[in-house]
């Protein structure tokens, strides 16, 4: 079947260049009858070397990844369900790649009310931070917003308080990397105390990215962002309001791609004695 299929490629994976794997998996799901123009892509992060791992466009949201459906004729709709708990912040972004689809995207809870909903007729549209009101099953919904064009999209879905597919960064840390699709995001976050001011800097490295840094709390609310058409953006700084694990999204001001790196600093001269005694201190665990 088309899971052993799956599990043979990848064996033979890297042999192969990304663009020779990727045409080999589209070849295999025609061959067992699913369609090429409805596909997931699980992009790897930040390790060109790793091969692109393709399968079925899904019914339920996969947090920080990146999908690729199809709206293959007006007036269809796409419907993806997922978990969620009271308070969770998401941010969700819809970016056309063929035809003429004119992106539109809304959240439902189970009882059919209409959470939060964004459209445009343009290539992009974002939600940039929807609150959830309750604990619930939710319907994420992805159409056409005249009901009229068809098209291949990507979908990137990211809860922004607990984030899905997240590297860490530490003080003092410079990490490398790539914004590949224009509907991607990438997602740091780091431990930090409260009342100390940070410093993050996004460097465009290749491509034409245009940067773009957001931070968030725990709780999903922004605290700073920054954004440059140059090629570095900062956060000079910002404070933070607690001690918690925090959010960092890293991106494009829209539809360009690139290679980038991220530095996180400490302004605060007490910070690295401050932490080193919030997790050394006797009784409490590190």
């Amino acid at each position: 079947g088309i899971r052993e299929a799956h599990m043979a490629m990848f064996a033979r994976s890297k042999l192969l260049s990304p663009t020779l794997l990727l045409l080999l998996i589209i070849g295999t799901a025609h061959r067992y009858g699913v369609s090429g123009s409805t596909f997931m892509l699980q992009v790897p992060r930040h390790d060109s070397t790793m091969p692109l791992a393709v399968t079925a466009c899904p019914a339920t949201i996969a947090f920080g990844m990146i999908m690729q459906c199809a709206i293959s004729t007006a007036g269809e709709s796409d419907r993806f369900s997922f978990n969620g708990a009271g308070n969770d912040r998401l941010m969700v972004r819809v970016a056309r790649i063929t035809g003429e689809l004119n992106p539109a995207v809304h959240i439902y809870n189970s009882a059919g009310r209409k959470v939060c909903s964004e459209f445009t007729s343009d290539n992009i549209v974002d939600i940039n931070n929807c609150r959830l009101p309750g604990d619930d099953q939710y319907r994420l919904v992805v159409e056409d917003t005249y009901q009229t064009e068809s098209g291949d999209y990507h979908l990137y879905v990211q809860r922004l308080n607990n984030p899905g597919n997240a590297r860490s960064i530490a003080f003092g840390e410079t990490l490398a990397g790539r914004i590949d699709l224009i509907a991607e995001a990438d997602t740091f976050t780091f431990a930090g105390l409260g009342g100390v001011s940070i410093r993050v800097t996004m460097t465009r490295t290749s491509g034409d990215l245009r940067p773009r840094i957001r931070l968030y709390a725990a709780d999903g609310t922004l605290l700073c962002s920054a954004f440059s058409s140059a090629q570095t953006t900062e956060i000079g700084s910002c404070t933070l309001p607690q001690a918690a694990r925090y959010t960092l999204i890293l991106d494009d001001t829209g539809g360009r791609t690139g290679a980038y790196e991220v530095s996180l600093a400490c302004l605060d001269n007490e910070c690295a004695l401050r932490m080193n005694l919030k997790v050394y201190l006797p009784g409490v665990s590190k």
